[in-house]
């Protein structure tokens, strides 16, 4: 009798799990377009007689509430059946996941401006067979304006996918990765030597190296192209160009994966953007677009779409529906996984 009230007890936590993330797969998709890889724009309503300001995709709140009720229930339940607290990824309010995510799965077809070092870039996502697996990988074509004259009169208007909260959101846990990432070099490699080939400086110590002058100056740089990147401006223009340039395309990979003859996936490997080839002058900075973003959850959106795979172990990539996360960071990833593989997950 033990163990069935049990099992009865887990697989009344793990529908009530699979309801959530489901519920949350459906909002993801009123924000964001898998076909196109790309955040659907926020649509613009009046405001007063003359303002407008950005709302949110009809039904978007009523679902959002929904998701709040099922989530306090799960929660209620949780207490009542004398379950442990933690930090779980459903925890994590819609509000700060939908951010994290739709900029982890973005891939612009192409890029309609060049960045600060002059180059635009175009991406697509392909699948190939390597041997009895199959990789998943993206090629990056760049092209970099070398020499360009232009005469413009410019009108500017400001578009967004992400709200200004989601916005100054992405940007804390963007400068909030680049802290940790420096904390860890100098907790584990403080002692080595820093050259820096942009100056030709040399620095004793990570920590001499991050508290010098040339790096609070790159990383303003950076966060300012990464704050720039979450926006774009509609510019009305009467132009004229002449344009002089370099290309390049470069090969990224982003998983190795295999799946049984049931379309049950049982192999997946992240590679985590790694370099397989490239042709052409590619820009130093080639993978800017590509810094902060997640391998593994574009794998994710990517499995979720393909039609011969048909279902997916959730421990193939992160902890299962019911597991505690060990970091606030583990939660998050874990909950993109979740909602993006939501229709595929293993019921049990």
């Amino acid at each position: 009798m033990f163990f069935d009230s049990y099992e009865n007890e887990d697989n009344r936590q793990r529908e009530m799990l699979l309801e959530i993330a489901l519920l949350q797969r459906r909002l993801l998709e009123l924000r964001f377009d898998f076909e196109s890889r790309m955040p659907r724009p926020l649509p613009v309503k009046k405001k007063g007689i003359f303002g407008k300001e950005t709302g949110f995709p009809e039904g978007y709140a009523r679902l959002v509430e929904e998701l709040s009720e099922k989530k306090r229930r799960l929660e209620i339940w949780r207490r009542q059946e004398g379950l442990p607290g933690g930090l779980y990824w459903w925890k994590i309010d819609w509000e700060h996941l939908a951010p994290e995510l739709m900029w982890n799965l973005t891939l612009p077809g192409e890029e309609e401006e060049p960045d600060e070092t002059g180059w635009r870039r175009a991406y697509r996502l392909h699948c190939e067979p390597q041997g009895e697996n199959m990789l998943l990988y993206l090629e990056v074509e760049g092209f970099c304006q070398d020499g360009v004259q232009t005469h413009k009169r410019t009108y500017d208007t400001e578009f967004s996918a992400y709200s200004r909260q989601e916005r100054e959101q992405l940007e804390e846990a963007y400068n909030g990765r680049r802290n940790r990432r420096a904390l860890a070099h100098m907790a584990f490699a403080d002692n080595t030597r820093i050259y820096s080939v942009t100056t030709g400086w040399s620095y004793n110590s990570a920590t001499e190296y991050y508290a010098s002058s040339e790096y609070l100056a790159e990383r303003m740089r950076a966060a300012e192209t990464y704050s720039q990147s979450l926006y774009t401006v509609q510019e009305t223009r009467e132009l004229s160009v002449s344009v002089s340039g370099r290309r390049y395309e470069g090969l990224n990979g982003i998983a190795e994966y295999h799946t049984d003859e049931a379309g049950r996936l049982d192999l997946a490997v992240i590679l985590d953007f790694v370099r397989l080839a490239a042709r052409g002058q590619a820009p130093e900075n080639e993978g800017v677009l590509l810094e902060g973003k997640d391998a593994a959850v574009l794998c994710a959106g990517y499995l979720a779409e393909a039609r011969d795979i048909r279902q997916v172990p959730l421990e193939l990539f992160c902890r299962d529906l019911d597991r505690c996360a060990v970091s606030y960071e583990e939660a998050m990833m874990q909950a993109q996984m979740i909602t993006c593989l939501a229709g595929k997950l293993e019921k049990s």
